[in-house]
């Protein structure tokens, strides 16, 4: 699987929690950065995409989405455990966790498959 398949959504749903927060908690920092984290992510996603389509290997945006992914669950996941409410701290730190695993596979078994080519 591509890693922008998973990249992008997921980055839109970290900028909606880091959205959430603000309006439910007036948490600025929940939107500066949720929002920034998501933001990023997307930005990323994006990029890959693009490269994938002009078909080069997008290894440093899968890279850095698992960088930022891990700063996340680890953020998460420490305020989680110190009596954070599992929403949606818990639910951010479970998300990172999987998204890491699944950049470290992506990046493991090679990056994104290629483009496959059209024959008529």
């Amino acid at each position: 699987m591509h890693d922008f398949c998973l990249t992008l959504p997921w980055g839109l749903f970290v900028a909606l929690a880091g959205f959430a927060g603000f309006a439910i908690a007036g948490s600025t920092k929940s939107l500066v950065f949720g929002g920034g984290f998501g933001a990023l992510l997307i930005a990323l996603g994006v990029q890959s995409l693009s490269r994938w389509k002009r078909g080069k290997g997008a290894v440093a945006q899968t890279l850095a989405s698992l960088v930022v992914s891990a700063a996340l669950a680890f953020v998460m996941g420490k305020k989680w455990l110190t009596g954070g409410s599992f929403v949606p701290s818990g639910i951010v730190f479970v998300g990172g966790v999987c998204m890491c695993l699944f950049y470290a596979q992506n990046i493991a078994t090679g990056g994104n498959p290629p483009r496959e080519s059209k024959e008529d």
